[in-house]
This record gives structure tokens, C-alpha cells and sequence, in this order.
């Protein structure tokens, strides 16, 4: 599994009312395997992982907006290149994609 690092960009793809939704934003804090991130944002998050872990922050969509944090899956995650705005996106299903 690749390792990041606090500050890296990184992207992954969740589930959202039934349709995926991409996601860019910034890892704030690495969790340690079996501890629980002690990001403030994140109370009572459940329980600790088995492996190494990640917080990330993604911006609201406006400038004002809150920025909302998330403790994806590790695996998910991949780093972002320079040019992807970050923040969430709709993604299209492979069914709905023009040919």
C-alpha cells in the first residue's frame, strides 16, 4: 500500500445516495494502525483501523464554505495530480458515459 504523507493531494471515489462521488483534498493527519485520529473534527469516529490511515480535508465549494473531513479507507486512496481542483464531484456511471 502506497504511503502518504500530511500535506500530499489525494483523490477517491465513494458512494453517495446510490451514485459514486469523486473526491480531492489534502491529508492533514496519519493514523497509526489500531488508533483513532485525533483530529477534533472527527469525534467519535468508531473504532480504530487495522492498518495505517489517513484524515483528509476537502474544501467546501466556495471560498466561505466549511471544509469537511474524511477517514477514508487507505486503499482508496491515490495521489491527486496538480491540475485537479479539489473538493466533491458527481461521477458519471460507466452506463451513462457517451461512446
Amino acid at each position: 500500500m502506497k504511503t502518504f504523507r500530511v500535506g500530499d493531494k489525494v483523490k477517491w471515489v465513494s458512494q453517495a445516495q446510490g451514485s459514486p462521488v469523486k473526491k480531492v483534498g489534502f491529508i492533514v493527519e496519519a493514523v497509526q494502525a489500531h488508533m483513532n485520529p485525533k483530529t477534533s473534527e472527527l469525534d467519535n469516529c468508531g473504532q480504530a483501523r487495522i492498518g495505517d490511515s489517513y484524515v483528509v480535508r476537502v474544501p467546501g465549494k466556495t471560498p466561505r464554505a466549511r471544509a469537511a473531513f474524511y477517514w477514508p479507507v487507505a486503499s482508496l486512496l491515490k495521489l491527486a495530480k496538480a491540475t485537479e481542483l479539489p473538493g466533491k464531484s458527481r461521477v458519471r456511471p460507466f452506463w451513462r458515459r457517451d461512446a
